[in-house]
């Protein structure tokens, strides 16, 4: 039996051996770089290397590679987070898991991805890129890239708090960026059938999902080629919302709306474009107002609930006014965004209909054949957005949305579609 003080003594000795093989450690490693990149509770040092060129992504931490597309206003990660981002050895809720036929093995997750628990998710994603929202998953989910890929996205689905792997084959999960409550955060999933998007999720933090990460593109968004883009506008005069003062009896003079449909026929998303709607308006015109705007896939399904801006009545280099419209979201390819374009108290009494997006346009000087938007016609036309057919003045059936090549499609100042004033000079 050893006394008190022999007890004491060994333990001593215990902690100073600890102590120098920590010393000895630490002199021999850069231990704030070992302990960020192997469990991941700090941003990493070691960067990552982005190229907009090549679309490719590589991680520095491990040298991963991975693929990536351009949606919306955001560069994407094509392919899941594989980086093994909690070390083995610690609390099982901080280390990563690589399902396979067992919760341990690791498997194929160098090109399948890991499943990551919820805690301490901040810097999971290579240096300067980061996990995505609902609202930007929801999109990317919509998006032609995704799509393209969706036959080829690991349906690993996920590994719940008590160690079970559930849904193995038959849905992926994917962690969100915001935190709802206590220990739940945000969650994303879906299956392999279309239409099977689901968002809004509690998922506890215990619990292992896959990981996509994003980055801004900002001032790094690719160019857009004009071969590659065609863009229709369409436009509507409307009495809809607007029945009591655009009507027959008081004269198509007080009707005040119109719907427009931006048709993307491009083989590519086109985020955040602005439309120059030529009215012959003046520059104390009110601020428009839309109340109505939807995004549509190319299969038709509603896609997304784009935000519908307007700048003031603005003078171009040959002194036409036009109305900025800026549709803050994605024009799907194959798809397209209609929306509102109000005025609370303007009326089209106040336009010009010889302004060069409203007026007929059918001589041999023409840029491109187009018969005029007949605001006299707003009055007949009482359908909602969705709707094309309706009657006209004459009582004939007719499509209440007319192509119209002038207006103008500016992606960050440059003219993709349609025609302004100055083709004509």
């Amino acid at each position: 039996m050893l006394d008190e003080r022999q007890k004491t003594l060994s333990c001593w000795k215990n902690f100073a051996t600890i102590a120098f093989i920590a010393l000895i450690f630490a002199a021999c490693t850069d231990y704030d770089d070992v302990f960020e990149d192997n469990f991941g509770y700090g941003q990493s040092s070691k960067g990552s290397e982005f190229d907009s060129n090549a679309m490719t992504l590589k991680d520095n931490r491990d040298d991963h590679v991975y693929n990536v597309a351009w949606v919306g206003s955001l560069y994407w990660m094509m392919e899941n987070l594989s980086y093994e981002y909690y070390s083995t050895g610690k609390d099982y809720y901080l280390i990563t898991a690589c399902p396979t036929e067992t919760v341990n093995g690791k498997g194929d997750c160098e090109s399948t991805g890991f499943l990551y628990p919820g805690k301490r998710l901040e810097h999971a994603c290579p240096s300067g890129w980061r996990l995505p929202s609902l609202e930007e998953w929801h999109e990317f989910y919509n998006s032609s890239e995704f799509q393209s890929q969706s036959g080829s996205v690991p349906y690993k689905g996920y590994i719940g708090g008590d160690h079970s792997w559930n849904q193995n084959r038959e849905a992926a999960f994917y962690w969100a960026s915001e935190y709802r409550t206590g220990n739940y955060r945000n969650c994303i999933s879906f299956t392999s059938g279309r239409n099977s998007f689901e968002s809004g999720s509690l998922c506890h933090e215990q619990w292992k999902m896959a990981v996509r990460c994003v980055k801004e593109a900002g001032a790094e968004l690719p160019s857009i080629d004009n071969e590659r883009v065609k863009i229709n506008v369409y436009v509507k005069p409307t009495a809809y919302q607007n029945e009591s003062n655009c009507t027959v009896a008081n004269g198509w003079q007080n009707c005040s709306d119109f719907f427009i449909k931006v048709e993307n026929m491009s083989s590519i998303d086109l985020p955040e474009v602005q439309l120059h709607f030529y009215l012959g308006a003046y520059d104390g015109l009110e601020t428009s107002v839309s109340w109505i705007s939807s995004s549509f896939d190319a299969n038709g399904k509603a896609a997304s609930f784009p935000q519908i801006s307007f700048g003031n009545q603005t003078k171009d280099d040959y002194r036409r006014y036009y109305l900025p419209i800026n549709i803050q979201g994605t024009l799907y390819s194959g798809g397209y965004t209609v929306f509102q374009v109000k005025w609370l108290n303007a009326t089209f009494a106040e336009f010009d209909r010889k302004a060069w997006s409203l007026m007929p346009q059918t001589d041999a000087y023409a840029l491109e054949y187009f018969e005029g938007i007949d605001l006299t016609q707003a009055p007949y036309f009482t359908g909602s957005e969705t709707q094309e057919i309706e009657k006209n003045s004459s009582g004939e059936e007719v499509n209440a949305y007319t192509l119209d090549p002038y207006i103008p499609v500016y992606y960050r100042g440059k003219r993709i579609s349609g025609y302004a004033p100055g083709d004509k000079e």
